[in-house]
């Protein structure tokens, strides 16, 4: 009865080890995917940015060459 209560004792051990270790992968995950989203709306608003910057370039632009005429 001991060995077997030793045995599950280890096995018990070692499932919170490995427990443990997937709640560090799982946020270790978690940070990366963050990460990875605010990169991506980073990227989609600076793209918004420039698309309206060049809009209204090219509008004054427009409107510059209407008012010579």
């Amino acid at each position: 009865k001991r060995d077997s209560l030793a045995k599950v004792k280890s096995e018990m051990g070692k499932l919170k080890s490995d427990h443990s270790r997937s709640l560090q992968a799982l946020k270790r995950w978690k940070n990366v995917y963050e990460d990875l989203h605010s990169f991506c709306i980073n990227e989609l608003i600076d793209s918004c940015k420039e698309t309206s910057n060049e809009e209204i370039t090219t509008e004054r632009t427009v409107l510059e060459e209407m008012n010579k005429s």
